[in-house]
């Protein structure tokens, strides 16, 4: 069984390209030299591989992917809009101190436990915590007070209202 530990995110899959299957795989940064052999992508709260059949680079951060089994434009079609992973082994980045890898870290608020962060979604200026149950929360050095890796936590004083109490 796959486990969230064994995978980097590196985008998502977007709208479906052409009739044959294929879909658009939308990432976060430029890979040189991207070939993955598996796509992992969670469906029904399991990550469920995709041999990578065919994938073209479209431009610096767009590819058009063919997934083994997924052969319509109907079957491609469920799985527009999915969170993309690929095996941590296949990333060649193995840098657990990455600030972009902070996947299981918690986040507080002060002392309140806001939630665990899934990722840093980097593909804006305006860097964005994404929290496991979907919450983004702003990335802002300024906001940030404290981050504590041996016990994977990352403290902030975030503005009033913008998270629940």
């Amino acid at each position: 069984m796959i486990t969230y530990d064994q995978l980097t995110q590196i985008g998502a899959l977007g709208r479906t390209h052409g009739t044959g299957g294929e879909l658009l795989l939308l990432t976060r940064h430029d890979y040189d030299e991207f070939a993955p052999t598996f796509l992992v992508l969670l469906i029904d709260n399991l990550f469920v591989p995709f041999r990578l059949l065919r994938i073209r680079q479209r431009n610096n951060t767009e590819y058009i992917v063919s997934l083994l089994g997924i052969d319509s434009e109907q079957s491609a079609s469920h799985l527009s809009g999915r969170q993309a992973y690929i095996l941590r082994s296949e990333s060649g980045d193995n840098d657990d101190e990455d600030i972009a890898d902070i996947s299981g870290y918690e986040l507080y608020n002060s002392e309140q436990l806001v939630g665990t962060i899934d990722y840093l979604d980097d593909s804006t200026v305006n860097a964005l915590f994404v929290l496991r149950d979907g919450t983004l929360i702003p990335a802002h050095e300024d906001l940030i007070t404290d981050i504590d890796h041996i016990h994977r936590r990352i403290v902030c004083h975030l503005p009033e209202g913008l998270v629940e109490k």
